[in-house]
């Protein structure tokens, strides 16, 4: 045939093989990472899980006392006959068994509170943050706020909170 290279021919094949190979390659080279990748990514989420499965905290004074604050941030917490302390607007209150002794709560939960009602509480352990703006507070209580949290900054993120039955006894 005129025109044609038998030669010619067989090179473009093997530039197309090679080609080929090299595409082979780093397809499985990156179906490898993406395998590591989401076995690090369950990893991660089964230690998660773990803290997530841990107990709640029913004890005020085991946040109140935490050496490692940190450690609490997403446990959870169901704690029982928490007296409201202060109102600070319906999303965030000062509770705690005294008024020397308070966490803040920021009510989820949308139930209406009142100074001195002895709730349940059940929710999350959360850092407070940085900016409180958009939390409707007054500035003397955005300090107020800042002062209970403390250095920890801690809070609960109430998601259930309701009204104690019975006596209205707070837990110390």
């Amino acid at each position: 045939m005129p025109g044609f290279s038998t030669k010619r021919h067989y090179k473009s094949m093997n530039a197309h093989r090679s080609w080929m190979a090299r595409w082979l390659v780093l397809a499985l080279l990156a179906a490898g990472c993406s395998e590591k990748s989401s076995s690090d990514r369950s990893d991660a989420s089964d230690r998660s899980d773990a803290s997530d499965r841990s107990p709640p905290i029913t004890d005020v004074k085991e946040i109140l006392n935490a050496s490692d604050p940190k450690a609490l941030w997403t446990r959870a917490v169901q704690l029982s006959g928490l007296r409201v302390q202060r109102v600070l607007n319906p999303q965030v209150v000062l509770a705690g068994p005294d008024p020397e002794h308070l966490l803040v709560v920021k009510n989820e939960a949308q139930m209406t509170l009142q100074t001195n009602q002895v709730v349940d509480v059940a929710g999350v352990i959360a850092n407070l943050g940085e900016d409180l703006s958009q939390w409707n507070l007054k500035p003397e209580d955005q300090k107020l706020v800042r002062s209970v949290a403390g250095s920890n900054g801690l809070m609960i993120v109430a998601r259930r909170v309701e009204e104690r039955a019975g006596p209205q006894k707070a837990t110390e």
